[in-house]
């Protein structure tokens, strides 16, 4: 009984003990297949196929296992199965191949490391099992490296914790990696390409991290395509990051799958470019930025929550023909270099939010539909009031220039400049619903706006305190204390609609004590029915020639198409007249845009040999060209060779130098001829 009883309790013990895994080194297995095709420790079996190929399975290998170190011929391929390994190193630099499958059942725990070196040199790694890590600062997931015009080839067909790190570095080495549709990656990723080196970049499955970076540095090139889900788990800061640094750098991302979480599409410094292309869905925010001299371009195609574009130097170009959830905003700036942003929305968001600053050059196009209700009201209390800005242009800088055309629809618009700005909105669609205020604009410091097009206002009746009702189609804000005559000149110059009828414009403007001042302007566009008892031949000749002065337009400035005496501008005449000695000579208008994002005007005269050729001005005529931001007045002669040509701003500062005022004209011809000026008197004189 008592022996019966011991052998129970020794049973229960066995039965209580848990069951080792064997263990075995990868310095035994080596030993192990170096003397024979097959080894065997415990529950790890090693072989060698007749085809040369090593099947590794069960137990667990708990050291580093170095897969080169079985390289015996040019061609190396390793599988595992059912297997634990505690680290992953495989690293060939002698122009041979390697290939690791890490199959079902199997798992790294340390990290696994893989790199190839050299020109003929080829790694490939499959996972279909897990790849972890214990500490990802020291050692991520999975770290890949392709070198010196090596190929590495990474697929994952299972699972991978603690992030990845994959570099391609120096020219004709290329890396690619593809996470299938079963392959789950998280703990984030860092994929880069560098010194002419290739990354592609794959996901069909499931990607989630904290820090997801897709990068080219110096010439490098990377291109990543998202066809599964990619899960943006920083709070901080949510974005994907795709990334081009440096000359020659390139960076293409393709969305057409679903990021939960926002998209950073950027380039820095010239020569770097960066393009993107959103067919899917984005739960955040989708980002086009470039600063210092970069480049970047994109489209969404899908659906995103909101659109930036943005340049602080550079060049920015973005088209939604798709759905965006909330706005569209792009802006454009430098203190010293050209910052140019193009932004076209096809498709539908809910408002578009534009502004330009120093050397910032912004077009715009609204093909689509802005949805935003437009239902805001505003009252007479200014301060109180407040305006829904569905589609919004503010220019704020000297040097700052914004183009934006409305195709589209707009439940209600707003346009402002600042401080010598120019914004500029010619409006062939439709702007505003009836419930809200349609257009609203604002110009203070010099800005300089204009409002054009053939489209639709949907006037809007405002509501005063004391009772009484307004219908206006647009308000003005202007800066300080403007006279009557001055107001409705401005008005003049900034109104240029092509659609007929009757416009009223409310102006705000400040009295001596900074209170506002309220106006009404009304403004009248001509029906070219008014005109029906012309003849045919005459009406048909004047539509030609208003089509031709539309055509002829740039940035909302406006010249004539015909012979004129004086300039021309904006439907007005200035008082600047060109003259051959004393003999008055007609001349043709033109306008271009100079390389700086200002503007040229060229005066031809029908001479081909205008001898004492010189041009007569008020100050006026230097306020427009100031105002319209003409830096230039190049004089041609019947052929269209320049004669002469003028800075402005030169202009201006012998207009001040010479003391002269309102009553005087500066008179000035070529580099040898004496500046005169014309007096009250009507004399022309010297100025000294």
């Amino acid at each position: 009984m008592l022996k019966k009883m011991i052998a129970i309790i020794t049973s229960v013990i066995i039965l209580l003990t848990p069951i080792q895994a064997s263990a075995v080194t990868w310095g035994e297995i080596l030993t192990g297949l170096q003397a024979s095709d097959t080894f065997t420790s415990g529950e790890t079996a090693a072989a060698r196929t007749s085809e040369g190929e090593y099947v590794i399975s069960g137990g667990k290998i708990d050291d580093l296992v170095e897969v080169s170190a079985l390289q015996f011929s040019d061609s190396l391929k390793v599988l595992f199965r059912n297997i634990g390994i505690e680290r992953l190193n495989a690293h060939e630099d002698s122009g041979k191949t390697i290939v690791i499958i890490l199959g079902s059942g199997s798992e790294v725990m340390d990290g696994a490391r893989v790199s190839a070196n050299g020109k003929n040199t080829n790694l490939s790694l499959t996972n279909e099992g897990k790849m972890g890590s214990r500490d990802a600062n020291i050692n991520p997931g999975i770290n890949a490296g392709s070198y010196d015009q090596a190929q590495v080839v990474i697929k994952n067909n299972g699972e991978i914790t603690g992030g990845m790190d994959n570099w391609a570095h120096d020219e004709g080495s290329r890396l690619e990696f593809v996470n299938d549709k079963e392959g789950r990656i998280t703990g984030g990723m860092d994929n880069g390409a560098g010194e002419k080196g290739e990354l592609v970049f794959t996901n069909n499955g499931t990607i989630s991290g904290e820090h997801l970076f897709n990068g080219a540095f110096d010439g490098g090139m990377l291109k990543n395509t998202n066809n599964g889900t990619i899960n943006v788990t920083n709070v901080t800061n949510e974005s994907l990051h795709n990334y081009a640094r440096g000359g020659g750098s390139f960076v293409e991302s393709t969305n057409n799958g679903t990021i939960n979480g926002g998209v950073m599409n950027q380039a820095d410094h010239e020569g770097s470019r960066n393009v993107a292309a959103n067919n899917g869905t984005v739960n955040g925010q989708y980002e086009f930025y470039t600063g210092g001299g970069g480049e970047v371009s994109g489209e969404n195609n899908g659906t995103v929550n909101s659109l930036y574009a943005g340049a602080d130097g550079g060049r920015v170009s973005a088209v939604n023909n798709g759905k965006v959830k909330e706005e569209i905003r792009a802006d454009a700036s430098h203190e010293s270099m050209k910052a140019d942003v193009t932004v076209i929305n096809n498709g539908e968001a809910d408002r578009m939010y534009v502004s330009a600053g120093e050397n910032g050059m912004l077009n715009v196009e609204n093909n689509g539909r802005l949805t935003g209700d437009g239902k805001t009201l505003i009252t007479i209390e200014w301060e109180d009031g407040e305006f829904s800005r569905e589609l919004s242009i503010d220019v704020w800088d000297k040097g700052g220039t914004a183009n934006v055309t409305n195709n589209g629809s707009a439940a209600a618009a707003f346009i402002g400049a600042a401080d010598g700005a120019n914004a500029n909105l010619k409006n062939d669609g439709q702007i505003g619903n009836g419930e809200g205020v349609p257009l609203s604009s604002y110009a203070a410091e010099n800005g300089r706006l204009t409002v054009t097009g053939n489209g639709s206002l949907e006037p809007y009746t405002l509501k005063m305190e004391d009772g009484t009702e307004r219908t206006v189609s647009m308000i003005a804000q202007f800066g300080g204390n403007p006279s009557a005559e001055e107001i409705k000149r401005r008005v003049g110059e900034m109104v240029q609609f092509d659609s007929p009828g009757d416009y009223l414009v409310m102006v705000i403007t400040e009295d001596e004590n900074g209170e506002e001042v309220f106006h009404y302007v009304p403004v009248h566009i001509e029906n070219p029915q008014d005109f029906e008892d012309e003849d045919y031949e005459a009406a048909r000749f004047r539509h030609e020639m208003e089509m031709k002065r539309q055509e002829e337009a740039i940035g909302g400035v406006y010249g004539s198409p015909y012979w004129v005496k004086q300039l021309y501008l904006g439907y007005h005449s200035y008082n600047l007249r060109l003259f051959v000695g004393e003999t008055r000579e007609n001349f043709r208008e033109k306008l271009s845009w100079s390389a700086d994002g200002s503007k040229g005007i060229s005066l031809r005269v029908n001479d081909e040999n205008p001898e004492k050729l010189t041009m007569r001005f008020d100050e006026k005529v230097l306020e427009v060209l100031e105002r319209t931001n003409i830096t230039t007045v190049t004089l041609l002669n019947k052929s269209g060779a320049a004669v002469m040509q003028y800075n402005v701003s030169d202009l201006r500062a012998a207009y001040d130098q010479y003391g002269l005022n309102d009553a005087d004209q500066l008179v000035v011809g070529g580099m040898d001829d004496d500046v005169m000026k014309i007096g009250a008197d009507g004399q022309l004189v010297p100025v000294e």
